[in-house]
């Protein structure tokens, strides 16, 4: 464990006490404003053992696989067939017999195929964007998620990271720029739970619980709705826009379908 530096919640002393709470490795801020946020990132900087994820809301952490095959019994034999039909549209493109499974299933994961990979990113502000890009109905707020390579190595020693030292591997940069631009890692799905409810099994299985207590292992960063339009105009200025994350064809008209309203 001590390869994986992790923050203690006395690390966030600075913060209003009623915006925050702890539980069992998950830490919980509320938010009141987007310049807050500034603060926090202060706090995690410069500790890259955390990797960062927006999402519109705090749904479960899962892959788009297993939000979509529900059925545990016959999750292997559909994850097979998929893999083994996109490796086989993948088989005329150059070096594809040289990349991993993993390697493979990331490169559906970024052009819209369900895969048992969860998108992550070195950068809160590019998850920051992933937050705020798409419009939401609902008056609530946007959740940016934290979480520590350490639970590679809580969870039975099984690696639940998929990390990629780009671009000195097998990808192709031409193929692969969205991956780059985006400072993306991967989580993977090995028995496809969502990644609180590891960690929460965990908690009630382990006997050394004074080893981790405090520890933060995952955060949920809450920020106000109404701050989207405050967000995405600070982004720009730092130039994280659809059009840099997204440096495609692809990107441009999946953006035009979320300004339409008709992503859906």
């Amino acid at each position: 464990m001590a390869k994986y530096k992790k923050l203690n919640i006395n690390d966030f002393g600075v913060l209003d006490n009623n915006n925050k709470k702890y539980k069992d490795g998950v830490f919980t801020l509320q938010l009141t404003s987007w310049n807050e946020f500034h603060n926090v990132v202060k706090i995690f900087n410069n500790n890259t053992d955390y990797f960062w994820r927006g999402q519109t809301n705090n749904k479960p952490l899962l892959s788009s696989f297993d939000r979509y095959f529900t059925d545990k019994k016959t999750r292997q034999k559909e994850l097979s067939k998929v893999s083994n039909n996109l490796k086989q549209r993948l088989s005329d493109f150059k070096n594809i017999n040289a990349l991993t499974t993993n390697e493979i299933w990331a490169i559906g994961q970024h052009y819209g195929l369900k895969t048992p990979l969860l998108d992550w990113t070195e950068s809160p502000y590019i998850a920051a964007y992933f937050a705020f890009y798409n419009k939401s109905d609902a008056q609530n707020s946007r959740v940016i998620y934290v979480l520590n390579r350490a639970l590679k190595l809580l969870i039975k020693g099984q690696d639940r990271f998929v990390e990629f030292d780009l671009p000195n591997n097998n990808f192709d940069p031409s193929q692969n720029q969205r991956l780059i631009n985006q400072k993306g890692k991967f989580t993977i799905a090995l028995e496809g739970e969502d990644i609180k409810s590891v960690l929460d099994k965990f908690w009630k299985k382990t006997r050394n619980k004074n080893k981790y207590v405090n520890e933060i292992i995952l955060a949920e960063i809450l920020i106000p709705d109404k701050s989207q339009d405050e967000c995405l105009s600070a982004l720009k200025t730092m130039n994280i826009t659809h059009g840099m994350l997204f440096p495609d064809y692809a990107g441009a008209v999946e953006i035009c379908k979320i300004d339409l309203g008709s992503d859906n």
